[in-house]
């Protein structure tokens, strides 16, 4: 364990050529099949924790895509591998999103939080309302398989929409909740919930150079 720390740390040190594709998110929505699927074909800013990062670290011909989903579901996933991974990957996610403090390092602790501990209405704002020198969309992990055609074309990426993985069903379902549960939920994230139900399937923060 302490090898992958130092490992992941380590990994901020070595010097790098600048990347072809920048992902963004703030996690449990996928990110992972997607940067394993841009690794077979471009460079990628990093691997495998791409939560943190930065809209103005792009020139102005660099692409990048901002992946995002239901907040419900991105912690019920977080705190899925807690457990198959143990607590400290809800510690390594927390710091990820730049987040100093304490941190609920179990479910019930974190819906005991009073507020969502993760920040994801913030991180959303960060790179939705950002200004980037490069070209960013925003998508919606659920509704991306439709238009595959059109990421791809405005990532540069050279690989057609056949190849992509198939969409699967999530892994962190709902049904283990109680309706308490879910409703704490909803309070936590109504904000973004409604942010992300008047955002198109893809949403253009910047194109970018041509």
């Amino acid at each position: 364990m302490m090898y992958k720390v130092f490992k992941n740390n380590l990994r901020r040190f070595i010097p790098r050529e600048r990347p072809d594709v920048y992902v963004f998110s703030y996690g449990g929505t996928g990110t992972r099949m997607l940067c394993r699927f841009i690794q077979e074909h471009m460079r990628l800013n990093s691997q495998p924790h791409v939560h943190h990062g930065r809209p103005e670290d792009l020139s102005r011909r660099e692409r990048a895509i901002y992946l995002y989903g239901d907040p419900i579901d991105a912690v019920l996933s977080f705190y899925r591998r807690d457990k198959e991974y143990g607590t400290h990957f809800v510690e390594r996610h927390y710091r990820n999103l730049d987040i100093a403090g304490k941190f609920p390092p179990t479910f019930e602790d974190y819906l005991e939080w009073g507020s969502d501990a993760f920040g994801l209405e913030a991180h959303f704002d960060k790179y939705v309302s950002s200004s980037p020198v490069g070209g960013l969309i925003a998508v919606r992990f659920d509704d991306m398989w439709p238009h595959l055609d059109e990421i791809f074309k405005f990532l540069r990426l050279p690989s057609s929409a056949d190849d992509f993985p198939a969409k699967r069903a999530r892994q962190s379902k709902r049904d283990v909740l109680t309706r308490d549960q879910i409703e704490v939920l909803k309070g936590y994230f109504s904000g973004l919930l409604k942010k992300q139900s008047d955002m198109p399937d893809i949403h253009y923060v910047s194109k970018g150079d041509v």
